[in-house]
């Protein structure tokens, strides 16, 4: 299976704006990190205390987002997660049609369980 590369083209989704004058769309963009350390943030008890854990996540990047009003370069540890599902507003995908995406999509219905099995 490919996977994210440095280089590599992918689309990226805009958020759009909350009051809906521009909508969420898919911008083209190059991947200049694969793979980033995740930081989450866990419900604590004490309402004093953080709890903060960290994963390496490979399909987390670092990407440059080319927007018809200019460039993003999107730096300082803040991974864009892989979406390929629903494509939500600050995710990042393969194009549509490409040979990454089919394959992707190959390897979700291997990993799947089959229909009517435990």
């Amino acid at each position: 299976m490919t996977g994210p590369a440095v280089g590599r083209i992918v689309h990226y989704v805009s958020y759009g704006t909350p009051g809906g004058e521009y909508r969420s769309q898919c911008r083209a963009a190059i991947i200049t990190e694969a793979g980033q350390w995740v930081t989450t943030e866990t419900e604590s008890p004490d309402p004093n205390t953080r709890i903060l854990t960290q994963q390496w996540e490979a399909w987390a990047c670092a990407l440059s987002v080319l927007n018809p009003t200019g460039v993003f370069f999107n730096s300082g540890g803040v991974p864009i997660r892989y979406d390929d599902t629903e494509h939500q507003g600050g995710t990042w995908h393969w194009p549509e049609g490409s040979p990454a995406a089919s394959a992707r999509g190959r390897q979700y219905e291997l990993d799947s369980p089959a229909e009517g099995v435990a």
